[in-house]
């Protein structure tokens, strides 16, 4: 029999039995929607997507710690300027380093016409504009000389320039007030997703034009507001970067006689960095790639053990069918192909509504999912959280999907149909319904 007289079969069969093929695609749908959401979510977070095209290559330094010499006093929190400049930059492995400052809460804008609009803005240096590959739709970023000389420069998004300024053409050489500053824009760029939190913003910023810069705290002068990221030529640089930072921070704890410098394991690498909740504390990876792997193999196995359980009920009811099919000569063999491409059919139909779901879940509800999936790490936004066309309709998806669809099915039908071939051809005729 030709696979798609088989098929033709099955879907015979599976209009006869609506009520059984309704629960059994419910019931595959919001299976696989789950399991897609959290393989979206964690893609979306770490693979290579515009403009964070170099995670792989990216390391971070989120956090530091600084206790003083006698033990009795204890700080952390993001790093400063001067951190960056005496262990970092000072090394040679790497190709870029740039600093990022997060502004915790939005900002006004404020423009020449005095309307007033909430922004979130992110203050950069000029390397950010190397390391992360943005698309420019008018313009071009602030230079090094502009960084240096605290030139009143932003760089804008694309909805910014057409909300605020009419048209992505005429926003170049417009001016607005951010804090009370006076800045023009320099460049259009293509808007970017809450998920990039790296890169994420309505406006950036050249970051000498904020005091926050300047603020050295704690009594070594290494705690601050800046977020370092590091990018590499090769993954593996990692371990000669992390050595090479904690060499020049050990060298300055042995002759330091105020304070200990701790850069809890870091700079450490991307996806590492994502898990980082505080700025003392490393994050377990380990663990958590654990936690995420329990759920997902609960998600699959209650639901086809479920199912599993249907069918063997359902093969209960068709053994008289099964032995009739016998008399007539069909193998075993046969038989278990034609019951495999039934619930074939009905876990595809359900694993293509399921990946709707999904994604209409996480059109609607991106903030919520990816703060329960994968919680904001330290200095993350997660505010306007969307999905863009790449992310929901990357191949890897779609690759996971049938994946999660083939082992659901196997596992809800391949043992209950084999079990229910055992009976001989009399033992079938002869069930009692």
């Amino acid at each position: 029999m030709n696979i798609k007289q088989n098929f033709k079969q099955s879907r015979q069969i599976i209009r006869q039995n609506k009520l059984f093929s309704g629960i059994y695609i419910a019931g595959t749908a919001i299976t696989i929607s789950m399991v897609m959401i959290i393989a979206i979510v964690w893609i979306a977070k770490t693979a290579e997507l515009y403009p964070e095209v170099n995670r792989s290559k990216m390391m971070s330094i989120k956090g530091v710690v600084e206790r003083t010499k006698d033990k009795k006093g204890y700080s952390s929190y993001y790093s400063s300027h001067k951190f960056t400049e005496d262990f970092v930059r000072s090394t040679k492995t790497f190709e870029y380093a740039t600093e990022i400052i997060n502004s915790d809460e939005a900002s006004t804008l404020r423009t020449t016409g005095d309307d007033k609009y909430k922004v979130r803005t992110l203050y950069t240096d000029h390397y950010f504009w190397k390391i992360m590959e943005f698309r420019f739709l008018e313009g071009m970023p602030y230079t090094q000389e502009d960084v240096s000389s605290k030139i009143s420069k932003a760089v804008i998004s694309e909805s910014v320039a057409k909300k605020y300024f009419g048209s992505v053409d005429n926003a170049v050489g417009q001016h607005f007030t951010l804090d009370f500053v006076d800045y023009a824009v320099c460049g259009v760029v293509k808007d970017v997703s809450a998920i990039m939190s790296v890169s994420y913003a309505d406006i950036w910023l050249p970051i000498t034009t904020t005091d926050q810069y300047y603020d050295n705290q704690g009594d070594g002068g290494y705690l601050g507001l800046i977020n370092t990221y590091i990018l590499s030529r090769s993954s593996k640089d990692f371990s000669k970067i992390r050595s090479e930072v904690n060499e020049k921070i050990a060298s300055f704890n042995n002759t330091s006689t105020t304070v200990v410098v701790d850069p809890m394991g870091q700079p450490e690498p991307y996806i590492k960095g994502i898990l980082r909740k505080w700025s003392n504390a490393e994050p377990d990876i380990r663990g958590y790639i654990l936690k995420l792997s329990l759920v997902v193999l609960i998600l699959l196995l209650v639901p086809a053990i479920n199912l599993a359980g249907m069918i063997s009920s359902r093969m209960t009811r068709r053994k008289e069918e099964m032995g009739i099919r016998k008399t007539f000569g069909a193998t075993k063999k046969s038989i278990l192909s034609q019951i495999i491409n039934e619930n074939l059919l009905l876990t595809l139909i359900g694993g293509g509504l399921g990946l709707l779901l999904s994604y209409l879940i996480l059109i609607v509800k991106g903030d919520t999912i990816v703060g329960l999936i994968i919680e904001p790490g330290f200095g993350d936004a997660l505010t306007n959280v969307d999905f863009s066309i790449s992310m929901l309709m990357n191949p890897w998806v779609f690759v996971i999907a049938l994946v999660i669809c083939l082992v659901l099915n196997l596992l809800a039908a391949i043992i209950p149909a084999a079990h229910s071939l055992k009976n001989n051809i009399v033992d079938s005729l002869n069930v009692k319904k």
